[in-house]
This record gives structure tokens, C-alpha cells and sequence, in this order.
């Protein structure tokens, strides 16, 4: 029998679980990223080493081995090339005008107004000047954040009129297109779901709640709970908000990640949503531990057109938790092997080593290392992840003058 080829658009950490995956299915996997040190790359029974916005590229390579269908897990800046190689090639997957909603905030925030979702008052920048008459029209506290952005990188608070012009600088760098989006800020907590959509229906696989770092200037969260501690007539609100959302923005097909702020009982206001699960081992790794769904299997079998199956959901406990230190040259990492052997610790590693320069955590990617807990409740994990914290130590050491 001819090979069935499946082409992953990236070969991060976030790939690695999709491409094993896929060989378990009996596809063979086509690989395309810049960095030939990534996982899902290094994996890959086909490498090509172009970059994931290659969208010409990625056809061309889709038309060579008469692809059988075209994916990725958990990246945004992969979104608009699943969609225009599987257009090209008339495949399942989400249509273009959708992955330039979904990837542009100010496109986004239409949809949302269009469709009379609940979201923060904004305004889009381009320079400072326009971005102090924004931040003074919204009122401070505000949010800045590109509007071509993911995650948290180039995400900040501004408090104050003073902060304005650093703020606008450290948000601009981090967008393409050079715009930003200054939003009001709503106080309250962070919850994520992650869903797929199949069949003309919605399910929501998982409901988290997120725990925050110090004062939450920069947006980094660093403990994400499953299932969120809420009520269940809250969750059932929150579930029914985040289906419309999916909805608003032409999500009817395929996974999906939409996060909301709680501001009351009962009150919530949506932040963003996006065409992909959640990355840092969400989609891949944590959801099935929460709901009992093999979501790669059927990431695989929405995108070669095969039926998918969402077995009935249970609730288990999890925690993401991430570490983090005092900023400088580490000195010292340990208790690793001892987090690993402890009862309910899934997964644990480090993204830094010994003599890496730990940052002050400003983005996801300044987090040092994480741990994915898994029990019978989030309060039995939680649990668990309080513990185990105490058993990893990161030892770091001012950074001297000179080596700045």
C-alpha cells in the first residue's frame, strides 16, 4: 500500500507529541521548520528545513508527496500556512479569512464587537504619541499588547502616564507590523479552554483558572489549574461564552484556545481566542489528562478528513506549574530526580542549564522550568505541586559588570 504522508508545519517541543503521534497512525510525517534541532524536526521521517511561513514552500512540498492532509499543535505563527496549504490542495482545515481573524487582535476585536461579545474597550497604535492619547482615553491601569502577537511576549501593564513611552517600545518590538492594541485592563481571573469544534458542535475538552506572578505586570502565568475552582453554574456560564466566542470568530472546525477574565460571579469578559490548542504541553500533554481525550489522534483524524470521536469526559486534577528564580547567571539546578519520583508528577523539566543567564520574567519564555502534576482533584494537585516545588532548587549569582 502506498505511504500516506502528513505534513506538520513546525518541529518545536509542541510537534514532538503530533509526529509520534502520526507513526503510531502509520503516516509518514513531513517536517518543515528552520531549526534542525527541534524535536518534532529531529523526529520527523521527512525533514525540510524551510521556515513554517514558507507558504509557498509548504505547497510545493504538499503537491511532491501527494499529502494526505496538513496540521499543526499549539502554534500561532503555523495557523495561516495549515490554512493556506490545505486550501491549495482543498483539504480540511480552517479557511484563510478565519487564521487572519484569529492571528490579528484588531480583526479579532471586530469579530467580537460584530457578534456582541463582552471584550475590553482598545484602541490600535502605531506610535507613542498615539499610544499616551489611547492609554489616557482608556484610563490607566491599561493593557499594551502587538496586535500580531502570541502569548505573552510583548504583553504589558501600564500604570501610569510615565510608562507609556517604554511600554509602547518594549510592545512594538515584538510585532511584524509594527501596531499595537491598547486595551482597557479587567481585573479578575484568567481562565483558558481549550475545544474542539466538529460535526456542527462545539466541545469544551478543558477549563482552566490561572495563578500569576508577582503583579501580573507582564502577563506571565505561573501556575494553570485544571479543572477552574469555580462553581459549576459558573463554569456552565463561562462554557456557554466561550462557544459563542469560537463561533464569532469562524472557528466550526478544528481545535481551538480562548481565554477569559472572571471579573464577578457570573461575569466574565473575553480577552482573545485562536485556530490551535494551548502550547507548553497543554494541548498535547495536559488536556487528555484532564478529559480522557486523545487529542492528538484526533487533531490527526480532523486533518485528513476522518471522523473525530470525543468520547465522553471525565475530570481529573492538574496542575502546569512553572519555576522561575531571582534573575542572573545560573549557578545551580537540582532536585529534578527527586520531583520525578514523587507521587502524581507527570512530567518535569528545565529550560535552562548551569551558566545560562536566567531574565527577569517578562514572557513565557523567561520561565526556568515546569512540572505537570495530575491527581484526582485540582485541590489534591495543587496539593501535590506545593510540594514539590520545595524539592527543586535554582541558584543564581548577580551578574558582574563586565560580563553585562
Amino acid at each position: 500500500m502506498e505511504d500516506e504522508h502528513l505534513l506538520i508545519i513546525g518541529g518545536s517541543y509542541d510537534q514532538e507529541p503530533l509526529v509520534r503521534k502520526a507513526k503510531q497512525l502509520n503516516y509518514k510525517t513531513i517536517v518543515i521548520d528552520q531549526d534542525v534541532l527541534s524535536p518534532g524536526y529531529k523526529t520527523a521521517d521527512i525533514k525540510k528545513n524551510i521556515s513554517t511561513k514558507d507558504v509557498d514552500g509548504a505547497i510545493e512540498i504538499a503537491k511532491e508527496f501527494n499529502i494526505k492532509g496538513v496540521v499543526t499543535n499549539a502554534s500561532e505563527s503555523a495557523v495561516k500556512t495549515v490554512a493556506k496549504v490545505s486550501q491549495a490542495l482543498s483539504l480540511p482545515g480552517i479557511p484563510v479569512d478565519v487564521a487572519q481573524r484569529v492571528t490579528d487582535k484588531e480583526l479579532m476585536k471586530k469579530a467580537f464587537e460584530t457578534n456582541g461579545i463582552p471584550t475590553a474597550s482598545y484602541r490600535i497604535v502605531e506610535t507613542c504619541e498615539d499610544a499616551l492619547l489611547a492609554a489616557e482615553y482608556l484610563a490607566f491601569p491599561c493593557i499594551i499588547k502587538p496586535v500580531d502577537g502570541a502569548g505573552s511576549r510583548g504583553v504589558l501593564r501600564i500604570d501610569s502616564k510615565d510608562e507609556v513611552k517604554n511600554a509602547f517600545c518594549y510592545s512594538i518590538g515584538y510585532s511584524k507590523k509594527k501596531r499595537c492594541i491598547i486595551e482597557q485592563f479587567i481585573a479578575g481571573i484568567e481562565l483558558s479552554a481549550d475545544a474542539f469544534s466538529y460535526g456542527g458542535k462545539t466541545e469544551i475538552l478543558a477549563i482552566s483558572d490561572k495563578e500569576k506572578i508577582g503583579d501580573g505586570r507582564n502577563n506571565v502565568a505561573m501556575n494553570i489549574v485544571y479543572p477552574a475552582r469555580f462553581s459549576e453554574m459558573e463554569i456552565q456560564t463561562a462554557k456557554k461564552l466561550i462557544r459563542k466566542t469560537i463561533h464569532a470568530v469562524g472557528i466550526n472546525e478544528g481545535p481551538s484556545h480562548t481565554e477569559i477574565i472572571r471579573r464577578a460571579e457570573n461575569d466574565f469578559m473575553v480577552v482573545e481566542t485562536a485556530a490551535r490548542g494551548g502550547g507548553f504541553y497543554t494541548f498535547s500533554e495536559i488536556v487528555p489528562l484532564a478529559c480522557g481525550v486523545d487529542t492528538m489522534e484526533q487533531l490527526i483524524h480532523w486533518a485528513v478528513g476522518k471522523p473525530v470521536k470525543i468520547m465522553p469526559l471525565y475530570s481529573k486534577g492538574v496542575v502546569l506549574k512553572f519555576m522561575t528564580a531571582e534573575p542572573g547567571r545560573v549557578v545551580k539546578l537540582s532536585g529534578l530526580k527527586a520531583l520525578k519520583e514523587m507521587r502524581g508528577v507527570i512530567a518535569a523539566g528545565f529550560f535552562i542549564k548551569t551558566g545560562d543567564i536566567l531574565n527577569k520574567l517578562e514572557k513565557d519564555g523567561d520561565r526556568a522550568g515546569y512540572m505537570i502534576i495530575c491527581a484526582n482533584s485540582s485541590e489534591e494537585a495543587v496539593q501535590i505541586s506545593e510540594r514539590a516545588s520545595c524539592a527543586i532548587c535554582i541558584e543564581t549569582k548577580p551578574i558582574a559588570e563586565k560580563e553585562g
